[in-house]
Order: C-alpha cells, then structure tokens, then sequence
C-alpha cells in the first residue's frame, strides 16, 4: 500500500501502518516499545540492512527489530 510501512519485532506485526513514515527509528522504537514488544537493546533492520535510530521511515520500508543472536565459536 503507497504511503505506508510495516513494522515487526518477534511475532508482532504493524502492517501498512501509515503514522511510520517519516519517523525515525528511535522515535518507533520509543513509541512502540511495549506494543510491539521491542526488546531493549534490538537491532533495527530495513531492507535486511541494519539502521540506527537517524534512519528515517519512507514509504513501503519494512522495519525488523531483532536481537542479535551470537555465533558459534
């Protein structure tokens, strides 16, 4: 849908959210902390690309929030 994105983190979904675009990932990230059950210290991902908290939001961007699994060693 144009003019709209979507956002995950674990099993929650936001789709076709239209308040996201133009906002930065730290204001999502603040705003929907608990709505969306972001974890403290969660990477941000668009277009499977890690952002910070300056990237903004454009029209049909995905944001993943997720933790950062670590390697086997």
């Amino acid at each position: 849908m144009a003019g709209t994105a979507t956002l995950v983190s674990g099993m929650a979904r936001i789709p076709d959210h239209a308040d996201l675009v133009n906002m930065s990932v730290g204001t999502i990230r603040t705003r929907y902390a608990q709505v969306a059950s972001i974890p403290s210290g969660a990477r941000a991902q668009v277009g499977g690309n890690t952002v910070e908290d300056d990237y903004i939001l454009q029209a049909g961007d995905t944001i993943v929030f997720d933790q950062p699994t670590g390697t086997k060693g």
